[in-house]
């Protein structure tokens, strides 16, 4: 089995964790979706931590 190259970065070898956490370009993708919704949220090492936190935000801002 091959690995393959994230086509983002080229660095580290792709993968859902990588894509949607550790690579510097989804993280700075994550980083300016973020500061245009107004939310302010923790950085996981997760995926289903990840995604459950923009749950969380959601239902906090819905009680504001």
């Amino acid at each position: 089995m091959s690995s393959v190259v994230c086509v983002l970065c080229e660095v580290n070898e792709e993968s859902c964790k990588h894509l949607f956490l550790e690579c510097v370009y989804a993280q700075q993708v994550w980083s300016l979706c973020l500061k245009w919704l107004g939310i302010t949220l923790v950085q996981h090492n997760d995926l289903k931590d990840h995604f459950v936190s923009f749950h969380i935000a959601q239902a906090s801002s819905k009680q504001n």
